[in-house]
């Protein structure tokens, strides 16, 4: 009996073995059937009226609790780069100021574009409104801090659904992010708010090529186009190639109808988007102006300027550091590998070039705006990880040679940037603290206080707003005129002027006629004015 026994627990075991290893070839002859579908497609009958080529569709990769936690980590470590963390007292330079600036103004009464200056979209300035709530940037840090941990799921996920390799994904968003936080200019730019959008799209797009979607999902590709332009419009030219490359694609597969059928999705979406940004606009008075100053006055004012070599060599060294010139020679260099996505890698690398050529000849060069190459060339470095997943090399040891070890440089620059910064520019911000008690300690919450200087940082840090903008010098002449015009009979209580700064005859006049001027001590940089 006891013998019957065993042999019959023997002949369960056998049996669950069986079954286990049929269930394991069936896994592997799934994913073999998937990679087939992937490289080669199967006809479905109702394309077969068109004659084009349908793919299986595979589900979104999932991502583990791990690689939460992972992402989470890495993002919230370097957002303590961010400006509007309140924590530390990191001072923002520049274009980074006035963004910084701009939701303390709308929270004074302020209007964008009307009563100070924007290069961002109308929805930047928005989310900046909501982000002072309370009289302090915790709100906007925790967008950031979001905007930030999104792009690096993003990046996660595209390249999980490339290289189907955790490792990899994990290694390349680790390092994507370093990329992000680096060229985020403290984490204040829009490009870092619609990166998400973006690398969304990007996903959905390659998702596309490769596997098909279903068409309904192109409302949400054109809402995200959208979103994109209404927060930074330099990001949209992903859109831009993304359109002709779809259009391409139908048309070469013989898809005419679904393509047709796209095209009426992708503009539902954007018009969702558009009509609730139109209406607010138009409430706002802000809708020519918005679309003036973000969009038409940063294409008509580029051209050389005396800071292009500047420029050059600054763009240089991100591209180097930060690995998107690796990413765009390895783009090259498997541009004959790319199969049927080919006409869409070219136009990712032709569309890296325009924004590039869009930064050096812009007249004042902002870093962040190089963050819309990412999406452009972030899929050329998968191919590089997917040969090293197949051939089980070290994938880490990969990528690096594949970035020219620039990783560890970018790693660098993001920790010490914001130190290198605050010691090179130590004179002008004591000199901007010892202004800002000052004024502070003088004014109201209602008085205005106007900074003719470099950056916003008298007012931040005074948390008083001005009456009217100071525009850049390479804004049309209007702009100058107008500001001259209302300077006179602006109720500032003080004016405060840092050296270098170009005044008009009308401005000085207006000066020395109702406002005298205020020594501080130690302040040597900047000319102090209070009204008579």
């Amino acid at each position: 009996m006891k013998k019957r026994y065993g042999s019959r627990t023997l002949r369960h075991e056998q049996t669950k073995v069986m079954a286990h290893s049929e269930e394991l070839e069936g896994f592997e002859s799934e994913e073999a059937f998937d990679d087939s579908v992937e490289t080669t497609g199967s006809y479905s009958r109702r394309d077969k009226s068109e004659g084009g080529l349908t793919r299986t569709r595979e589900k979104a990769p999932r991502i583990l609790a791990a690689d939460w936690f992972f992402i989470a980590l890495v993002s919230f470590a370097l957002s303590l780069t961010f400006y509007a963390l309140p924590l530390f007292n990191f001072q923002p330079v520049g274009v980074q100021s006035q963004y910084l600036y701009s939701g303390m103004a709308m929270q004074s009464g302020l209007v964008p574009y009307n009563d100070f200056w924007g290069a961002g979209g109308l929805v930047f300035y928005v989310i900046n409104w909501i982000g002072h709530f309370g009289q302090t940037t915790w709100l906007l840090y925790f967008f950031q801090l979001f905007a930030l941990f999104v792009s690096g799921v993003q990046v996660y996920r595209l390249i999980l659904q490339r290289t189907h390799s955790r490792l990899a994904a994990r290694i390349t968003a680790g390092f994507t992010l370093v990329s992000i936080a680096g060229l985020a200019q403290g984490g204040t730019s829009p490009t870092l708010l619609a990166l998400p959008f973006a690398l969304w799209a990007l996903q959905f797009l390659d998702r596309y090529l490769r596997q098909d979607v279903r068409d309904e999902a192109f409302i949400f590709f054109g809402m995200s186009g959208a979103f994109a332009l209404v927060i930074s419009p330099v990001m949209t030219v992903l859109w831009l190639l993304s359109a002709l490359a779809l259009f391409i694609f139908n048309i070469k597969n013989k898809r005419i109808g679904r393509g047709f059928y796209q095209l009426l999705a992708t503009l539902f979406g954007v018009l969702l988007v558009g009509y609730t940004v139109a209406f607010y606009a138009l409430n706002a008075q802000v809708l020519y102006t918005s679309i003036e100053q973000s969009i038409i006055i940063p294409l008509t004012s580029l051209g050389f300027t005396a800071n292009l070599w500047m420029s050059l060599l600054k763009s240089i060294v991100f591209l180097l550091v930060f690995g998107l010139a690796a990413n765009f020679v390895h783009g090259i260099l498997n541009i004959k590998k790319s199969g049927q996505t080919f006409v869409w890698q070219v136009l990712q690398l032709i569309g890296s070039v325009a924004v590039l050529f869009f930064v050096l000849f812009s007249p004042v060069f902002e870093s962040s705006n190089l963050l819309a190459l990412l999406p452009l060339l972030l899929l050329f470095v998968s191919d590089t990880l997917q040969e090293a997943v197949n051939q089980r090399r070290n994938v880490l040891q990969q990528y690096m040679k594949a970035k020219l070890f620039a990783p560890i440089l970018a790693l660098f620059f993001v920790i010490g940037a914001p130190f290198v910064s605050q010691w090179m520019n130590r004179q002008v911000f004591s000199e901007e603290q010892q202004v800002a008690q000052h004024v502070k300690a003088d004014t109201t919450r209602d008085d205005r206080v106007l900074a003719i200087a470099a950056d916003k940082n008298i007012n931040l840090r005074a948390q008083r707003v001005a009456s009217l903008g100071v525009f850049p010098s390479y804004y049309p002449i209007g702009f100058h005129q107008n500001f001259d015009l209302v300077f006179a009979n602006a109720e500032n209580k003080y004016v405060i002027v840092q050296s270098g700064q170009e005044l008009s005859d009308s401005v000085q006049r207006t000066l020395q006629d109702l406002y005298e001027k205020v020594e501080i001590s130690n302040v040597s940089q900047f000319s102090v004015y209070k009204k008579k």
